[in-house]
């Protein structure tokens, strides 16, 4: 079967196929028909970048603690990875990407994530892509050379590109895309950036894990405030049309906290 399902012609027609069953389901078909790849997965250790830029990923973490955190971009995910299992985890993968690595244990794991207001984040990554993202992730500078650089300022940006089905880096891609499965959220715990310590103790005590949040990967946003950013009404009502369902599933104010 995983023979017949690599062939090109045939895997949309078996995908229509298994998004036909239950969720719980999918997970372990969808692990079965390329198993080995997914256990190769469940047991490396991989590096990216050189020397101090370097960063690690596995997912031995997540077997070891029956747990499965999905990473936000901008939502102080490299802190609470960094904390909890001392490398970056899975990296930005999703819950559909962890669904088939993991299979039946997908639903068997406390699964975790961290969120964040939509307007900050939004500003967050921009400023972190403006200034050439990781630099071990050269795509991060290419993005700022090729598509940043057409804009003059974060307004101009948010009204002339940010729109509903973009082709966006992972920076921009709604939260909720990451955590939901067929529309439903599939988190058994979901932390916010702003309540951070309470929340990351929360997770730690869930995982019997003594571990210290520090701040890494921080952004620096320009005078620690967003007035300047989002200084007119159509920059605002793009962010809520363009993250309308982050603000409805987390329940974010739909002005900005300014």
């Amino acid at each position: 079967m995983s023979g017949i399902v690599g062939r090109p012609s045939l895997r949309p027609v078996v995908t229509r196929i298994v998004n036909l069953l239950p969720e719980e389901q999918q997970c372990a078909v969808w692990h079965w028909i390329d198993h080995e790849k997914h256990e190769t997965k469940r047991r490396a250790v991989s590096r990216i970048g050189e020397g101090a830029n370097a960063v690690t990923y596995s997912l031995r973490g997540f077997d070891e603690h029956r747990c499965i955190f999905v990473h936000i971009p901008k939502a102080a995910g490299v802190s609470v990875a960094m904390a909890l299992f001392g490398n970056l985890a899975g990296g930005h993968d999703d819950a559909r990407d962890y669904r088939k690595v993991f299979g039946r244990d997908f639903w068997r794991y406390f699964k975790f994530t961290f969120v964040r207001n939509p307007y900050t984040r939004l500003v967050s990554a921009y400023e972190f892509l403006r200034r050439g993202g990781h630099p071990a992730w050269r795509t991060d500078q290419r993005f700022r050379d090729d598509v940043l650089s057409e804009y003059a300022d974060f307004p101009d940006f948010v009204l002339r590109w940010l729109k509903p089905g973009t082709d966006w880096p992972e920076h921009f891609r709604a939260q909720h895309e990451f955590v939901e499965l067929g529309g439903r959220l599939v988190m058994d715990f979901v932390g916010r950036i702003e309540n951070i310590e309470a929340d990351f103790a929360t997770v730690s005590d869930r995982l019997g894990i003594q571990a210290r949040l520090q701040r890494l990967n921080p952004t620096a946003e320009k005078h620690g405030t967003l007035r300047e950013y989002y200084s007119s009404d159509a920059v605002e009502r793009r962010v809520r049309e363009v993250y309308a369902r982050d603000f409805e599933l987390f329940g974010y104010p739909v002005r900005p906290p300014i």
